[in-house]
């Protein structure tokens, strides 16, 4: 489960997670047909923490306070930590 709540994308990607193309045998990663770079859902504060050290995309899901959760698809910046 996500805590991390405090970071900050570089780059926010106009993209879904539900429009990006999934990749047969990689779970938990999508293409992105616009930047053409694999996107990493993370579900966990060490796999986030993994990814932007690898400098991979993410989505992670946020909800702000009262609202419906949603994925944020981007570059976190490498500095969040």
């Amino acid at each position: 489960m996500l805590t991390i709540e405090n970071c900050t994308f570089e780059f926010k990607c106009p993209k879904t997670w539900q429009s990006l193309q999934p990749i047969a045998g990689i779970e938990g990663a999508r293409s992105c047909e616009v930047c053409h770079r694999l996107v990493h859902r993370c579900l966990t504060d060490d796999e986030l923490r993994a990814r932007v050290a690898l400098g991979d995309c993410v989505a992670i899901e946020r909800a702000d306070e009262g609202s419906v959760p949603r994925m944020l698809v981007g570059d976190v910046r490498p500095d969040w930590r």
